[in-house]
């Protein structure tokens, strides 16, 4: 099974406080062992032109629950002109 397979069976609202920051912790080292794997194929790649990366993340907020949106009534469409059509 691969990563973008997986769901996030665990509710953080649910958790205490010292699981979500043992849980940060473990996936804040899996993250970096992807991002150091990631810049040394990077640099490995541009070390033959001299040049060198750095690699950065950045975390958005977990994703909340999206609300509906309402149906907007469908759209008329253009209304034809009876002079263009004789």
């Amino acid at each position: 099974m691969e990563l973008r397979d997986r769901e996030r069976k665990v509710d953080i609202s649910k958790m205490d406080t010292q699981a979500v920051e043992d849980l940060s912790a473990q996936i804040g080292e899996k993250v970096r062992m992807i991002c150091d794997e990631a810049a040394t194929k990077v640099n490995a790649l541009l070390n033959i032109y001299g040049a060198s990366a750095k690699i950065a993340i950045a975390f958005d907020g977990l994703p909340t629950k999206k609300e509906k949106k309402p149906k907007s009534p469908p759209r008329k469409g253009k209304k034809l002109k009876q002079d263009n059509l004789k």
